[in-house]
């Protein structure tokens, strides 16, 4: 509960008092039912508003302008001006203005100050729930859960929670449900239920009406043989999408590759590719065959060329387990 309101910066400079306390009831279904209200209080020296979506001309606070209510020291985040819907004696509607309002959203509703009300001239009349002007309704002050409001905007309670009010105590229940209806069939087709079941085989899901209840398959067959998935899911060889690790170095670590070619240059039917991972560099080599020899002088041929070239030498070589590579490779 607020017990006492104090503005640094944002009051009236011409107010010489200390500011004045206000207060706003702590209780759940109040706090809840004005939450979008604006109540108007007699002990506040400034206006308050929650809602940042209402303001215009809105501007930051400083770092220093906060409010004191009790013990706690409240930051304000902005300052502004709101519009205000009001009652006028005809029971018509009107905008009014409110300045120098100050944002903070941690306030369970908005407030509108007596005091400023005051020095414009207008008074309350509480006997009559009004603010006169000049001896004339300028606004109506409804109560509306103990709070004299200005504007009010009620708050529909959640779906889930039923509101009882008694003379000394608000209570919310929790709605009970029940149903002795049997639940309705869930049907579908044969490929709806492929993907609930988390893709089952065609002839367990001509099982599952037989040894289930609430559910029936409004189709017998799979609309195609095996799915996407569950083809990625059973394949015998998979493919890693994974990015190779990079090179530390130029030629620290390389890739490389046997391709066979359908026409060649001659008896050269072959290409060994060396990728560098680190500079990028591709290096070919046409070969006539890809016996185990073969390959390997290759790879020392070209190990020799990175070494006299750039005196760099190949650490690493990462190969698809090409099986003409043999044993002599991996030694």
């Amino acid at each position: 509960m607020l017990s006492q309101g104090k503005l640094s910066k944002a009051r009236d400079e011409n107010d010489k008092t200390n500011p004045s306390a206000f207060t706003v009831p702590n209780t759940d279904h109040v706090t809840y039912a004005l939450q979008q209200s604006i109540i108007l209080d007699s002990g506040a020296t400034v206006h308050v508003c929650n809602d940042r979506t209402r303001f215009f001309d809105y501007r930051l606070a400083e770092d220093d302008d906060v409010l004191y209510a009790g013990d706690s020291i409240i930051p304000i985040t902005g300052l502004g001006k709101i519009n205000c819907t009001v009652t006028c004696s005809d029971n018509t509607k009107r905008k009014i203005t409110l300045h120098e309002v100050v944002y903070i959203p941690s306030f369970h509703c908005s407030v509108a100050s007596l005091r400023k009300f005051l020095k414009a001239n207008v008074h309350w009349d509480t006997a009559n729930a009004r603010l006169t002007y000049e001896g004339k309704t300028f606004a109506y002050t409804p109560i509306h859960h103990g709070q004299w409001c200005l504007e009010y905007h009620p708050v529909e309670p959640p779906i889930a929670l039923q509101a009882t009010t008694t003379e000394n105590e608000s209570q919310a229940v929790f709605r009970a449900h029940s149903s002795r209806k049997p639940k309705p069939i869930n049907s579908g087709s044969a490929d709806e239920w492929h993907n609930r079941m988390g893709h089952l085989y065609e002839e367990a899901l001509k099982q599952l009406p037989h040894q289930t209840t609430g559910m029936s398959l409004t189709t017998q067959h799979l609309s195609q043989n095996i799915c996407e998935q569950c083809s990625l899911t059973n394949s015998k060889r998979k493919l890693s999408r994974r990015s190779p690790e990079p090179s530390p170095a130029p030629y620290h670590t390389v890739d490389f590759d046997l391709i066979q070619m359908t026409i060649g240059n001659g008896d050269a039917i072959y290409v060994m590719h060396f990728y560098c991972r680190h500079s990028h560099m591709n290096h070919v080599y046409i070969l006539t065959n890809k016996k185990e020899n073969t390959l390997l002088l290759t790879a020392q041929a070209f190990c020799a060329y990175v070494k006299t070239r750039w005196d760099l030498k190949v650490r690493i070589f990462h190969r698809d387990n090409e099986p003409s590579c043999g044993n002599r490779w991996d030694a």
